[in-house]
Order: structure tokens, then sequence, then C-alpha cells
């Protein structure tokens, strides 16, 4: 199984580190099982109770939190760009938007498995 899958691309197992029979499971910042990766639901926590921002100091937070998933975000640069140039408080709905919508397309982030042929 997964033994036969290490030895073909050269890897060694540790017995004593190694969890086997297990559908899925969580290892360093990822969520792994069923063909999907996608981030770890523990570490996105504070990021899903992220509140909205209220000051320029709270907005440069959120922006650097959502940089450190940015890799989940296709065109992640250009969806930033608006929140990125924000100059006055409150935000006006347009923003509220942007902001929204990166924090739930984060949180709802999944990468399929492709088999390989």
């Amino acid at each position: 199984m997964f033994t036969g899958g290490a030895k073909k691309w050269n890897m060694t197992l540790n017995k004593n580190k190694t969890i086997s029979s297990v559908l899925e499971g969580s290892i360093l910042v990822y969520h792994v099982g069923y063909g999907m990766m996608k981030p770890d639901p523990e570490r996105l926590k504070p990021l899903r109770e992220l509140p909205l921002p209220v000051a320029m100091k709270t907005l440069q937070h959120a922006v650097g939190l959502f940089a450190c998933y940015a890799k989940w975000i296709p065109r992640f640069s250009d969806k930033i760009l608006k929140l990125k140039a924000v100059k006055s408080f409150p935000l006006d709905a347009a923003y509220l938007a942007d902001f929204k919508f990166l924090k739930k397309f984060i949180v709802e982030a999944s990468l399929q498995a492709m088999d390989e042929f």
C-alpha cells in the first residue's frame, strides 16, 4: 500500500512515527483525506473569528493573515489589491464584500488529488 508508494518515490518511513489505516487526518498545517487536502480547520479558527477591520492596523493584520493562505486563492494578488489600497475607515460596502469573500474562500478552500496514470 503506502509503503510501496514510498519506495517508488525513494522515501523511507519511520515505523515509530508512521500512522497507518486511517482515512483522514491532520498533518502539519493541512487536513488530508478522501483525496482532498485543505487548510487545517483548527488553524483556521483565528481567520474564521476575524472581525471586520475598523482601522488601518486591523486591516493590515487581516491582509497579512490572508497572505498566509495565498496559495489557496487563485489570483490572490488581484483579489487583495483593493484591500491593500484602502485609505479611510469605516470600509464601504465594496471593500467589506471583498474582505468577506476572501475570508469565506479560504475557509472553504480545498485541493483534490489527481490519480497518476
